[in-house]
């Protein structure tokens, strides 16, 4: 358990250095220093994924949806929402099965036809689908005895909310 906890945390400071140096870059410039305390002021202002988000700025301007592009923001935003599990295998293939069913609007699917789109096992695509369901993401309908069918929940208000944020990302 140890281990995991200190991969993380060095991901993190990974974050963190990569913002240090894109803000040296600025002409204000962010000094490193050798007793860490660049890092730990940069982690008391931003998340890890702040962070991230970040160093896709520049100092000339852009259009938020440029920048939202940048910075995978229709995922992220799903993210903050609660709706996804925030790192891991898990996390990966909810969005690749959100993504997909975005872009398939009022089509039902069923398991083994959203693994196929997706390229993924059924197995996997198995685990993330009844929390999407119960999360109001997902519509499902029973169609046999023990088989289903998925489609958006095209009346939940963050799924139209998140249906206008990719559209508008998709104009630039």
């Amino acid at each position: 358990m140890w281990f995991f906890m200190t991969s993380n945390t060095n991901k993190e400071k990974g974050v963190y250095r990569k913002l240090a140096e894109h803000l040296d870059l600025l002409p204000s410039g962010f000094r490193p220093s050798e007793t860490g305390e660049d890092i730990r002021l940069l982690k008391g202002l931003f998340t890890p994924q702040e962070a991230k988000n970040a160093t896709n700025l520049t100092l000339k301007r852009e259009e938020a949806p440029a920048i939202a592009k940048k910075s995978n923001f229709v995922m992220i935003f799903i993210e903050q929402l609660g709706y996804l599990p925030k790192t891991g295998e898990r996390s990966n293939l909810t969005k690749l099965v959100l993504d997909m069913l975005l872009e398939n609007k009022g089509q039902w699917m069923n398991l083994r036809e959203i693994a196929r789109r997706v390229n993924k096992n059924p197995g996997n695509i198995s685990s993330v689908l009844p929390n999407l369901v119960e999360r109001g993401l997902l519509e499902n309908c029973k169609v046999g005895k023990v088989t289903y069918v998925y489609q958006m929940n095209w009346h939940n208000p963050k799924v139209q909310a998140l249906i206008a944020l990719k559209q508008s990302l998709k104009k630039d």
